[in-house]
């Protein structure tokens, strides 16, 4: 029973030393979750929906209290009674009955905003997707070229003690020996290297999750061998894609808010009407502070309501060069919108493109690999025989290392790409 529960502890710390694990999906719903940018953009989320609440309160009447006192002479001690005292208060009622539109124009702009939420939210999802993707094809590819470079370093390591018994034996020269020893030296440097490189992509990728620097992760594997040809229309998934682009719709819908913008900027040119009602106390002169209760008997005061009209007769063109400017940035907005969709275009196409040459280059990287392994084990068997120089053998060992690490990282940019191309055309 003891060994039992010795094996099962000591299976939990080797779990716990590993670290949890995470897939890409995983990383994902972590990051959109957890991440400090998309917790911004919820806060500004909120706070749109609060300016929506703001624009349509504006158009509800205004009630607001003044109240006022006055000294009539040098004295200011209200209790002597020789000195008079002024006061008077107010409840005043003021309701817009006309602005040249501007509060409704402002209520459009605001459930414009509030619609474009939304898409921004999404659009920083995107983002931050992609973001996480090219983190974590980051860290795997690091962690399968480090997986390689700790391969060759065995084979290293095991021909090198061949050479140094023929070395030993006076078969081969030093120059041999201190060759495979390079060699050796400058393989533990780059897995160093590597191994470093791999902590700080984890401490950056953990940040983006938001996950505490201190908890362990594992990435669980890619799968990589599905790569063949895309069979996308290219001109069908433009088409879609102009449609669906979510950068594309925020263009669209700052552009509408824009147009607005230019009513508001009109309306400053047309007249102001008010609705104006107040409900006041009379001026009350008293010569005695506790007299100060009747300046404020409901019986003596006084109501008044009108209408005010006001309106800019001359500002030498200020408010007509006010329009003007609000014209030119909705010219400039809709030229922003041609070359965000002239961009979006390219870059589909940059992406069809680099996925149909990924695809050909990784058919020629799959025979550079066998190439690479058929040399390398002929050097290998010339080596034990002594018919070979250390050097075509850590050529072929380089050569062979390198085509490995090249096909990975084609599969890896490959893999990448395509997720750009999805996410570029709406489908993530």
């Amino acid at each position: 029973m003891k060994k039992k529960l010795i094996g099962i502890s000591l299976l939990a710390i080797s779990l716990m030393s590993q670290g949890a694990e995470i897939s890409l999906k995983e990383a994902i719903e972590k990051a959109t979750k957890n991440n400090y940018e998309m917790k911004s953009v919820k806060k500004d989320i909120a706070n749109i929906k609060l300016q929506k609440k703001q624009a349509y309160k504006a158009v509800l009447p205004k009630v607001d209290y003044s109240g006022s006192y006055a000294k009539m002479q040098e004295k200011m001690d209200p209790t002597e009674s020789n000195s008079d005292n002024l006061y008077q208060h107010s409840i005043n009622l003021t309701q817009a009955i006309y602005n040249g539109g501007n509060m409704w124009t402002a209520i459009k702009i605001a459930g414009i905003y509030d619609g474009m939420a939304g898409y921004n939210l999404l659009a920083k999802k995107d983002e931050i997707e992609i973001q996480v993707i090219e983190s974590y094809v980051g860290i795997i590819k690091l962690e399968k070229q480090l997986e390689i470079l700790k391969n060759s370093l065995k084979e290293i390591e095991g021909n090198y003690k061949k050479v140094k018994e023929f070395y030993e034996l006076g078969m081969v020269t030093k120059t041999s020996l201190l060759e495979m020893e390079y060699s050796k030296i400058e393989l533990e440097s780059n897995i160093i290297a590597i191994e470093n490189n791999i902590l700080i992509s984890k401490l950056r990728f953990k940040n983006d999750l938001g996950i505490n620097e201190s908890e362990k992760i594992e990435l669980k594997d890619l799968k990589l061998d599905n790569i063949k040809e895309n069979g996308r229309e290219l001109e069908e998934d433009i088409k879609v894609a102009t449609k669906n682009n979510l950068n594309i719709k925020l263009l669209e819908m700052n552009l509408k808010a824009q147009k607005q913008n230019e009513k508001i900027a009109k309306s400053k040119l047309l007249p102001k009407i008010n609705l104006q009602f107040s409900y006041a106390s009379p001026n009350k002169m008293t010569g005695k502070a506790y007299e100060l209760t009747n300046s404020i008997k409901l019986d003596d005061w006084e109501w008044s309501a009108g209408i005010s009209f006001s309106m800019n007769l001359w500002d030498w063109g200020s408010n007509i060069d006010g329009v003007s400017i609000e014209k030119n940035n909705t010219g400039k907005m809709e030229y922003s919108k041609k070359q965000n969709e002239n961009n979006i275009k390219l870059g589909i196409r940059s992406l069809y493109y680099e996925m149909e040459r990924l695809t050909k280059l990784l058919e020629a990287k799959e025979r550079g690999v066998l190439s690479a392994k058929e040399n390398y084990e002929m050097e290998k068997e010339k080596l034990e025989e002594k018919i070979t120089t250390t050097t075509d053998f850590l050529a072929a060992e380089n050569r062979l290392r390198q085509s490995e690490i090249d096909i990975l990282e084609t599969k890896m940019d490959y893999f990448v790409a395509k997720e750009k191309y999805n996410n570029m055309i709406g489908e993530n």
